[in-house]
């Protein structure tokens, strides 16, 4: 659906003399990103609202969408899985704030913060295998995630002295640890394809 919507909007826009021909493949990438992201976003705001953990989501995607930025992670081969994943890994993460007992919230947020920052500062940056990062960008985006995931750190433990047994920052820092699950899973599967692409040139 989203490719062909994208597909339908680039060929409008070339229609009618707003964009070149020229940039049909730059533009059709972008609709189909930006569709992607509405397309995520309204989900999201449905479940929250429905389930009325408004303020929980907001935390939780304040640490994630940053860090995921700089530090990548496991990227799905189409749009479709990447919202199923999304949808899934959103949806296991308010399931855990629901059954995890608050008076042990202490010990979930620090477990899940140093766990973070460890995977973080080891794994970080990991791209997807067919849009690698040059030189460069790997060192900026290594820079970029582990000054992220410090000030991420030291802001939900330091937070969580003042508010303990928070679902504020019990959301804090299970956002970042779906960071960290995620760079594990991408490097796995970028090792995976890399030994396949290996076996078949050989």
């Amino acid at each position: 659906m989203i490719p062909y919507l994208s597909e339908k909007i680039t060929s409008s826009f070339i229609a009618n003399n707003i964009i070149q021909e020229d940039d049909y493949k730059l533009y059709l990438y972008s609709f189909e990103i930006l569709l992607s992201t509405v397309l995520n976003v309204f989900a999201i705001c449905i479940i929250a609202v429905a389930t009325k953990t408004v303020l929980e989501t907001l935390c939780y995607f304040i640490a994630f969408i940053p860090l995921r930025q700089f530090a990548g992670g496991y990227h799905a081969k189409n749009h479709i899985r990447c919202f199923v994943i999304l949808m899934v890994v959103y949806i296991g993460f308010l399931m855990l704030i629901n059954v995890s007992p608050m008076g042990h919230s202490d010990l979930v947020v620090f477990i899940s913060v140093f766990i973070s920052l460890i995977i973080v500062f080891f794994l970080a940056p990991v791209a997807d295998i067919n849009k690698p990062l040059n030189d460069k960008e790997i060192i900026r985006f290594r820079y970029k995630s582990r000054l992220l995931i410090t000030v991420y750190s030291v802001g939900i433990i330091l937070i969580n002295l003042l508010i303990t047994d928070s679902v504020v920052v019990m959301s804090l820092a299970l956002g970042v640890l779906s960071i960290a699950l995620s760079l594990i899973t991408g490097k796995v599967k970028n090792m995976i394809e890399n030994h396949s692409l290996s076996n078949g040139k050989s």
